[in-house]
C-alpha cells in the first residue's frame, strides 16, 4: 500500500528536468501529476481517454470497475483477462478498445508484457517505441503513459 500512494504522488520522483522546461512550475511547487497506483491501470485509463470526452471516459473506467473490480477498484490484469472483448464492449461500454484491453491484460498475465520492465527505462525514445509495439498505445497514448512516467520532454 506504501509503494501504491508512493507511486501515486510521485513522491519519490526528482522534479528537475520538468522544472527546466517549466520555470514557472518550480517557482509555485508544481510539477507532480497524480497517477493511477498501477502503471497497468494508468494504460487502461489511458486507452479509455482516447478520442472520447472526459465524462466518457470515467464512465468507462466506472463500469470496469463495477463490472470487474473486487469491492470496486479497478480490476487487476487477470479480472480482466477472465473476461471476454465482448463482455468489455456490451458491459463496460468500451467500444471498439475492448479487444485492445482484453489483449493487454492477457499479455500481462502471460507474462508477454512487463511492466516492470517499462518502468526500468531510462530513454524516452526507447521507451516510447516500446510503448507503441503495445496494443492499442498510439502517439497520444504513448506521451501521456510517458508523462505519467516521468518523461517530460514528450509532446
Amino acid at each position: 500500500l506504501v509503494h501504491q500512494v508512493k507511486r501515486m504522488l510521485r513522491l519519490e520522483m526528482d522534479l528537475s528536468g520538468f522544472h527546466s522546461m517549466h520555470s514557472e512550475a518550480k517557482k509555485r511547487g508544481f510539477g507532480r501529476i497524480y497517477r493511477s497506483p498501477t502503471l497497468f491501470e494508468d494504460i487502461i485509463k489511458t486507452i479509455t481517454n482516447c478520442n472520447m470526452k472526459w465524462s466518457g471516459t470515467v464512465d468507462m473506467n466506472a463500469k470496469l470497475c463495477r463490472q470487474l473490480g473486487r469491492k470496486g477498484s479497478f480490476p487487476l490484469p487477470s479480472d480482466i483477462q477472465k473476461s471476454t472483448p465482448d463482455f468489455l464492449k456490451q458491459n463496460c461500454r468500451l467500444g471498439y478498445r475492448s479487444v485492445w484491453i482484453w489483449q493487454i491484460a492477457k499479455d500481462v498475465c502471460d507474462g508477454n508484457l512487463d511492466l516492470q520492465r517499462l518502468q526500468e527505462f531510462e530513454s524516452s525514445d526507447d521507451l516510447a517505441r516500446e510503448l507503441k509495439s503495445i496494443t492499442g498505445v498510439g502517439k497520444f497514448a504513448s506521451n501521456n503513459i510517458l508523462h505519467l512516467m516521468g518523461f517530460f520532454d514528450s509532446h
